[in-house]
């Protein structure tokens, strides 16, 4: 008799029971995996405070005011630039890319928890009241603006048009505070603001912003300039904040071959990573150019520049610039919300880029080597010292002197020559009571206020008034100081609101301004030129 089979025998359900256990393995090691996962956490993390925020805070909150102040809270976390957008903000940042909006007319970002001006839009209510790039927004109509978020500041800033803002402003190299009240206003963001030629065939085309059309304009107006046999070409992007690629890749495209690569976008993901190329054929690729910038220029004022300068196609003249060399990428949440968000950085044909941290490769060749990692910006091939404005300056500004005086004498900016317009303005500034301090008279009423609450205050109030005669010359002595600038303004103001486009204003700007002045000097000697443009660093 054969012995009983010991062998244990699957039944027909073994293959079910098999993959029933394995599915529940992948299950609990998903479930694992998911628990153990940092965004997991992140979210469990928040849904608790959620939670205990919605049962137990003394007044009951909104679950949509609490989400969206989360949204707002994680965004703010990562950079100056990014940001959380409620529908009246999103619907302002598509109206300014749009180029009309109603408002004060500034670009602006939070350095450090201070509303910090990157430049004001040409022609705007800022721009008309003085206010430049570096400008430090301290306080709105008298309350604190410091450690607010940029959603925040442009809600207080924003307002209807006609109705005013007083904005306390720090300003480098001033001491005091500057109070400055603006009349909100419709902003029209014009891309080409100043276009004209001097005697010698010299064109001026000043960008104020990469917006819709921007590179359609400067086509045509290139164009004209090669019509009239024009000799070279000053691109002035001093004040440009930038706006969108696709307009800087087709700006580059006026002066490089069509395809040429110029700039290279990187991301941590692979839809934030590709390269950009110029756009459209080139009105010319030989005439020579300069590129203006400043501290006010940023982000594809940058990338154009610095495209320029890497393949040798211009010089740079001016200041180091913002150093804005983030991408930035709009994401919609349901339909009234949006995110503004970096999403990687940008950089240039030689590859370097020019926020924060700057890695040289090493067939870079373009020379934009920086001083500190926290600098940033593009450094010109020829840097001119911007002595800042005056502080008469500053005032006339605020008070719209410039304006009022074209507006009183529209009929004869036209018929006039620039020097008759000036005599005119200086003779009635000089009857303006302006009470503007000079850096002596600030520290002089300092001192003054603390000598007098001295033990000795009768003394010392005898020998500041001894002082204040010659404190008065010092007073008059600014009108000498400011004079060459208060004519640069005048020719820049009739130039920008006035009915003259060109001709004799304009080649007295551009022989004033110290900028300018030194790219015609450049561009009026091939050999200077030629030398800037291919040795790029400068002893």
């Amino acid at each position: 008799m054969n012995a009983p089979d010991q062998t244990r025998r699957f039944g027909p359900d073994t293959p079910i029971i098999l993959l029933g256990v394995a599915m529940l393995g992948c299950i609990l090691l998903a479930g694992y995996l998911v628990v153990a996962d940092p965004q997991f956490r992140a979210v469990r993390l928040l849904n608790s405070a959620y939670k205990i925020i919605a049962l137990a805070a003394s007044e009951a909150p909104g679950a949509d005011s609490l989400a969206l102040a989360a949204a707002d809270g994680m965004i703010a976390s990562l950079d100056p630039y990014s940001q959380y957008l409620p529908p009246d903000r999103w619907e302002v940042m598509r109206e300014e890319t749009e180029g009309v909006y109603c408002g004060i007319g500034v670009e602006m970002v939070i350095l450090d928890g201070t509303v910090t001006v990157v430049s004001p839009i040409q022609g705007s209510p800022a721009h008309r009241a003085g206010m430049r790039a570096g400008d430090r927004i301290v306080s709105i109509d008298g309350e604190s603006a410091t450690d607010i978020t940029s959603m925040e500041a442009a809600e207080r800033i924003r307002g209807p048009q006609g109705s005013t803002v007083v904005l306390g402003v720090e300003r480098p190299g001033v001491e005091h505070l500057l109070l400055i009240g603006l009349q909100r206003d419709e902003v029209l963001v014009r891309p080409v603001s100043i276009a004209g030629t001097t005697a010698d065939g010299i064109g001026y085309i000043r960008l104020t912003r990469f917006s819709a059309g921007a590179a359609d304009l400067l086509d045509s107006i290139l164009q004209d300039f090669v019509a009239a046999g024009s000799t070279g070409w000053i691109m002035d992007l001093r004040g440009n904040p930038g706006g969108l690629l696709d307009e800087a890749a087709a700006v580059a495209g006026c002066f490089l071959p069509e395809g040429t690569p110029v700039c290279e976008t990187r991301g941590r993901r692979r839809f934030s990573s590709f390269t950009t190329v110029s756009l459209g054929r080139p009105i010319s690729t030989e005439i020579p150019v300069v590129a203006l910038i400043d501290e006010g220029s940023a982000s594809a004022s940058e990338i154009v520049a610095a495209a320029l300068t890497d393949y040798k196609r211009g010089v740079i003249i001016g200041r180091r610039s913002f150093g804005k060399g983030l991408v930035q990428s709009f994401f919609t949440l349901g339909e009234r919300y949006a995110l503004q968000m970096t999403t990687g950085r940008y950089f240039t044909p030689g590859g370097y880029t020019f926020y924060h941290s700057y890695k040289n490769l090493e067939d870079d060749t373009s020379g934009q080597q920086q001083d500190r990692a926290e600098d940033g910006g593009l450094i010109p091939h020829l840097t001119v010292e911007n002595t800042g404005s005056s502080i008469m300056e500053t005032e006339l500004m605020q008070n719209g002197a410039f304006l009022n005086c074209l507006a009183g004498h529209s009929d004869l900016v036209d018929q006039c020559s620039f020097e008759e317009l000036w005599d005119g303005f200086a003779a009635e500034i000089r009857q303006t009571d302006l009470k503007y301090q000079t850096p002596l008279e600030f520290a002089f009423a300092q001192a003054e206020s603390t000598a007098l609450r001295s033990p000795a205050a009768a003394a010392w109030g005898q020998v500041f008034a001894r002082l204040k005669s010659p404190l008065a010359t010092e007073h008059d002595g600014e009108y000498a100081t400011a004079e060459t600038r208060l004519k640069t303004r005048l020719a820049e103001s009739i130039l920008l609101f006035g009915v003259e486009p060109g001709g004799q204003c304009l080649s007295r700007y551009l022989e004033l301004d110290p900028d300018t002045k030194v790219a015609l000097e450049v561009l009026r000697d091939r050999g200077r030129y030629d030398a800037l443009r291919n040795n790029p660093i400068v002893p």
